[in-house]
């Protein structure tokens, strides 16, 4: 029982002490994140205030609101002039879906997070909502609405990466669901088979992007065949690594042609890694990187046009990268 005593008397110090040491670490690391993340939540507020989103809706700015599906949609299909209907309020709802008309199809946007085939043998389609699995039926939450609009086919819009199937051309979803590769690019090459499918592997990965039109610079496998070098640019190498756990996206600038100095790295999931490098790689479109003491960080990626930096910033303790595909 002595024994016992001491051993805990001990392990609290140690405790105490792990506190004392860490704490002032732990403060200075947040004091040097601070600032960019000040800027950070700055720029995107500022780039709100200046979206098509905004301009029609006025709606004011919160927390979150420029990840929502509805504000990445209707923004993607305003710089298309893509001729989208919304209701006149649009965060009106129909059993808490959010909707919209495109042609003579109501479209409806999920409430549930993810999609895929039941584990139970059925080999039926159901939705994760809050953590629970349910069955899709093809009337799911879809019956008031084909009431309302008889004369409209009703179809729900799901991003590819929301579905956890790994393969849509073996097993393609249901008739009522139209998948799409983001909502920024809804009803852009939709018919592409690429986007149905998710790699297992790097290999998979390779042949996608060896399929992909538009996808700029070299790469090739690594020799063992487990991950991919990208050099982007004559001076950039992106190494990207396929796991169905986690994958890896690693940028480095090349020291006189060949010496990896790494800038940033992150981990997407193996359901978002390929849009990740259509995003970052395909013609006109731009990587924006800042590197700051000990960390890197990815500022955007997508379409030349719709960036909110400039090739030519200037930034203080750090170093700033534009990297255009091209």
């Amino acid at each position: 029982m002595k024994e016992t005593n001491r051993t805990k008397w001990y392990g609290k110090i140690l405790a105490v002490l792990l506190v004392v040491v860490f704490f002032p670490i732990t403060i200075l690391l947040l004091l040097i994140a601070a600032p960019f993340l000040i800027r950070g939540f700055r720029t995107v507020k500022k780039e709100y205030y200046k979206s098509p989103y905004y301009a029609d809706f006025k709606k004011k700015y919160t927390s979150g609101i420029t990840t929502d599906p509805v504000y990445r949609l209707y923004n993607g299909a305003a710089a298309r002039n893509l001729p989208l209907r919304f209701p006149d309020d649009v965060d009106d709802k129909i059993d808490g879906l959010s909707y919209f008309f495109y042609g003579d199809t109501v479209y409806l946007l999920p409430n549930f997070e993810q999609m895929g085939l039941s584990e139970d043998g059925r080999a039926v389609w159901q939705v994760n909502c809050d953590g629970d699995w349910v069955d899709f039926g093809e009337d799911y939450a879809a019956t008031r609405v084909q009431a309302m609009y008889p004369e409209h086919t009703v179809k729900f819009l799901v991003e590819r990466s929301m579905i956890t199937v790994c393969d849509l051309t073996v097993t393609p979803p249901p008739a009522c669901v139209l998948v799409t590769q983001s909502y920024e690019t809804a009803f852009e090459n939709e018919d592409s088979a690429l986007k149905m499918r998710i790699p297992q592997n790097a290999e998979d990965l390779y042949g996608m992007m060896c399929a992909t039109p538009d996808l700029c610079g070299e790469f090739e496998l690594t020799e063992d065949g487990q991950g991919i070098r990208w050099r982007i640019r004559a001076d950039i190498q992106i190494t990207l690594g396929v796991d169905l756990r986690d994958c890896y996206i690693g940028v480095d600038k090349l020291l006189f042609g060949k010496i990896e100095s790494g800038i940033t790295h992150w981990h997407p999931t193996v359901y978002e890694i390929y849009n990740e490098v259509r995003e970052i790689g395909l013609r006109g479109h731009v990587l924006v990187l800042r590197q700051g003491a000990g960390s890197g960080a990815v500022l955007y990626s997508g379409k030349k046009e719709d960036c909110p930096y400039k090739p030519d910033k200037k930034v203080l303790f750090g170093k700033y990268y534009y990297i255009e595909a091209k």
